[in-house]
């Protein structure tokens, strides 16, 4: 495995040109650009030939695309390749791929498109689901069948990063009939405008969602026991952590009824009361952040460099060196940005 480290002695510090007001990919590039894991992986010689493949192939290449854009943002290899794949080529790509047609331009559209679109293209396994489990309305039971059944079908460096299991857990009011639905998320929906619409607290943080979504509810649907239209009393419970956490705070594009919703960043959490499998990394840093500018009106992206270990505000074709305390204060305290995405990365807490 390539070590960006030892081999980029430079920071990535490459400005991305606003096309048809493409700040909001712009953003969520640069912060998915800082990610160590995964500008390893697209960097690595190693890679290219699967990458390459899929333009062969004529698949939408997303893969591609992303490919050439981290040579911008690594501008270390062949001068010629990255000639051959400007910024601008790289857009008009973006803009114009079949799959990628939003009726918003907001930046979590784009992450989760980006997301779901690399890890097809990249999905190392693409299986059937074949292995035989011996079924059960166990949770524990349920959990272990269906990771085991994942990991069948998916090996991509998305799914390693991103993806975290969560599971639905509903009983019947009137028969206590159970019922589990378990699925999987490459990013995190924290959900701030229900949350604060019941709350109104001006101090939220990613716990006080985490607490609410916690929280028993009821829904109505039918019960195979009782053969009736019911309400089932409902948990969600978060049952494992991802390596990078992609939480996505629910704003409108400029939406000002959403903008005005408070929030507050931290630079470090800890997961350890709502994450269920013991074996899971419970802390975490923050390392990027998406926000909009309430000056210019646009996306900006702040993220952490994976080279140097210094936070970047991105501004399409300008790049400042910052503080974390800056990103703190102007959010927090002054809030000049309000964050629509937070990335936060897992460590060991030492």
């Amino acid at each position: 495995m390539l070590n960006l480290k030892s081999k980029y002695k430079k920071p990535a510090k490459t400005g991305l040109i606003n096309i048809e007001d493409n700040s909001y990919l712009n953003a969520v590039l640069q912060c998915f650009g800082n990610i160590y894991n995964i500008a390893n992986y697209f960097l690595d010689q190693n890679n290219a030939d699967k990458i390459n493949n899929n333009m062969a192939n004529n698949i939408n290449p997303l893969s591609f695309v992303i490919d050439r854009l981290f040579l911008h943002f690594y501008p270390y290899p062949e001068k010629a390749e990255r000639e051959k794949y400007s910024p601008e080529n790289i857009f008009k790509i973006l803009f114009t791929m079949s799959t990628f047609r939003p009726n918003r331009n907001i930046p979590s559209d784009f992450l989760v498109f980006l997301l779901d679109k690399l890890h097809q293209e990249l999905n190392e396994n693409k299986g059937n689901k074949s292995i035989v489990i011996n079924k059960s309305n166990q949770p524990e039971m349920i959990i272990k069948n269906e990771i085991e059944n994942f990991k069948h079908i998916n090996n991509s460096i998305i799914s390693n990063n991103f993806n975290w299991f969560g599971l639905k857990e509903s009983y019947c009011t009137q028969c206590n009939n159970p019922d589990y639905q378990f699925k999987t998320f490459n990013t995190f929906d924290l959900n701030i405008s229900k949350y604060y619409q019941n709350n109104k607290k001006d101090d939220t943080k990613i716990y006080d969602c985490l607490e609410y979504r916690k929280m028993q509810n009821i829904e109505k649907k039918r019960c195979d026991n009782c053969k009736n239209i019911c309400n089932y009393k409902v948990n969600n419970r978060i049952y494992n952590s991802p390596n990078i956490f992609a939480f996505i705070l629910d704003r409108e594009d400029l939406n000002e009824d959403l903008m005005k919703i408070p929030f507050i960043i931290e630079e470090y959490i800890n997961l350890n009361n709502y994450i269920e499998d013991e074996k899971s990394i419970k802390e975490y840093v923050l390392i990027g952040v998406v926000s909009i500018s309430l000056r210019e009106r646009k996306y900006i992206g702040f993220s952490k460099s994976i080279i140097d270990n210094k936070w970047y505000l991105y501004n399409d074709t300008k790049v400042n060196e910052i503080s974390i305390d800056f990103i703190l204060k102007s959010h927090n305290q002054y809030n000049y940005y309000i964050p629509c995405i937070l990335f936060y990365e897992s460590f060991d807490g030492n």
